[in-house]
C-alpha cells in the first residue's frame, strides 16, 4: 500500500512539473515580447510606425539676383531643392517626404516641399 502512494506522489509531481514548465515557458514569451517593446520604445521606431502625423508643406525661397544682366539662383537645380528640403525638414524634427522644383528662366526659382 505503501508503495502505491509513492507511485501516486511520483505521478503528481509529474503534472506539477508540467505546469511549472508551462508558466516557465509563458512567463519567458512574456519576458522577450516586453523587451522587444522597450527595444522599439529605445529606437524610436515604435514612434515613426504608428506616429500618424499630417504633412506639412511650406516653401523655401530662392533668393535670386541680377548680375551683368544675367540672373542668378541661390536654388538653381532640383537637387539643390531636394538639400535644401531635407535640411528644413531636419532643423524641424520632421521626416522628408517630397519636393517639388520649378525652373524659371525670368523670376526666382520655386522649391516646395513636405514633411511628416
Amino acid at each position: 500500500m505503501r508503495t502505491k502512494k509513492k507511485a501516486h506522489s511520483k505521478k503528481s509531481k509529474k503534472k506539477h512539473s508540467g505546469f511549472r514548465n508551462k508558466y516557465l515557458f509563458y512567463g519567458f514569451l512574456f519576458f522577450l515580447v516586453l523587451l522587444f517593446i522597450l527595444v522599439l520604445f529605445q529606437t524610436g521606431l515604435f514612434k515613426k510606425v504608428f506616429s500618424h502625423r499630417e504633412v506639412i508643406s511650406f516653401q523655401i525661397k530662392d533668393s535670386c539676383s541680377v548680375i551683368v544682366g544675367r540672373l542668378f539662383h541661390e536654388i538653381d537645380s532640383s537637387n539643390s531643392c531636394v538639400l535644401k528640403c531635407k535640411n528644413e525638414c531636419l532643423i524641424r524634427e520632421l521626416d522628408y517626404v517630397n519636393y517639388n522644383f520649378t525652373l524659371s528662366e525670368e523670376d526666382c526659382n520655386s522649391c516646395f516641399c513636405s514633411c511628416k
